[in-house]
């Protein structure tokens, strides 16, 4: 929020000086059309597409300002109609410098999608960094329509918010329009992008930002739920943070711990086997143990070695898996391993690029992970319960 007020304060300064001259008690809105998000869908009927567009509105009164949003429907046959609509309605013309998010609908992404990209990408006005989404809804406006927002609330912000807690949590990927972009231009790679939907919590509607979508090539061909989100950014070295629930078994005692991880970082090598491509994929990471459930005495060597391994085999597996679902159900290369062969073996690459979609499926892939356990987190006993008296 303290941002958005330096944002407004420089656009009042800049473009409105009653607000400076006028009279205390004088009330104003500066109408000038600050996109915050924008959802696009199209109708099945007419075939036109459908902006919902959040704006948002500045009020000025008694010395005190206020900052609320705005949602605006429009229609048109191509994105520029629907954008030339709004300034019926809302008499100013849009300004997209701050636009935070884009959320497109499932039926946009599957059929229609570059389309919509390249539009927005020839805008002077939209950021490369615009952060993209796809609804999981029947449509992708009624997530800004979100009922229970509150009136000072601009939910594309708060989408852009919980987006950039991705670090803390790695329960989904993030991608910017340029990201897209760049991923679609690379041969043989496709692009993971944010999925989005609603849920009820407490009788309350809101947000809920998980998971992804997968593509091969320009077209939608499957989701990933969070955990396989969190596999494939270890994949693509894209974990900053988050934890690992390890469950195993110590002296026939079952164990669930959770793993703060510290660092992680994930080296991936081009290699020849048989004659043929394939990949070393090594994954190192740093961990802390966030929390103990059960008895057992992790501060011994022993059971501190079972579970490092319980906690290597759970990410390696959790990694095979997500690799499998990419070769077999989305047969896509959705973490630029062709992007890794070309930049260091361009002669080998220049051979397989022709037959790329078919190699991967069956490209073999040897998953190495270490974890290391950092000993402070096991500097002190485990809280025990006295027996009632």
């Amino acid at each position: 929020m303290k941002k958005l007020k330096k944002i407004f304060l420089i656009l009042i300064i800049v473009t409105n000086t009653n607000i400076l001259t006028g009279c205390w008690n004088y009330k104003e809105t500066n109408d000038m059309g600050i996109v915050a998000g924008v959802a696009i869908d199209k109708d099945k009927h007419n075939n036109k597409y459908i902006l919902t567009t959040e704006i948002i509105s500045f009020t000025s009164e008694g010395g005190g300002n206020t900052i609320t949003s705005d949602i605006y429907i429009t229609e048109g046959v191509t994105p520029f109609d629907s954008v030339r609509d709004i300034l019926i309605q809302k008499s100013e013309k849009p300004y997209w410098t701050h636009t935070k998010i884009i959320i497109f609908s499932k039926d946009i992404a599957e059929d229609d999608i570059v389309s919509i990209v390249d539009y927005l990408y020839r805008d002077a006005e939209i950021r490369g960094d615009i952060k993209f989404l796809i609804s999981k809804e029947d449509t992708a406006g009624e997530i800004l329509n979100i009922k229970t927002k509150k009136d000072n609330d601009i939910i594309s912000f708060s989408i852009n918010q919980a987006i950039e807690f991705q670090k803390s949590v790695a329960k989904y990927p993030v991608i910017t329009m340029w990201e897209f972009i760049t991923s679609l231009g690379t041969d043989g790679s496709s692009p993971i992008v944010t999925s989005i939907d609603k849920e009820l919590l407490n009788g309350k509607e809101r947000f809920r930002v998980f998971g992804g979508y997968a593509f091969k090539g320009d077209k939608l061909v499957g989701w990933l739920n969070s955990n396989e989100c969190k596999s494939a950014l270890w994949v693509t070295n894209k974990i900053k943070g988050g934890l690992v629930q390890v469950e195993g078994v110590v002296n026939g005692n079952k164990y669930k711990n959770d793993l703060e991880i510290f660092k992680s970082k994930t080296k991936i090598k081009p290699i020849i086997k048989d004659n043929k491509v394939a990949l070393n994929i090594n994954v190192d990471i740093d961990v802390g143990i966030a929390a103990i459930n059960g008895d057992i005495n992790f501060m011994q060597k022993d059971n501190m070695k079972i579970l490092q391994k319980d906690g290597e085999q759970y990410v390696k597996k959790s990694i095979e898996c997500i690799i499998n679902k990419a070769q077999n159900i989305f047969k896509s290369d959705i973490f630029g391993f062709s992007d890794i062969i070309q930049r260091e073996m361009p002669k080998e690459w220049k051979k397989i690029k022709p037959y790329w979609s078919s190699i991967f499926q069956s490209l073999d892939t040897n998953v190495n992970v270490k974890i290391n356990i950092n000993n402070a987190a096991l500097n002190s006993e485990i809280i025990k319960v006295g027996e009632s008296k």
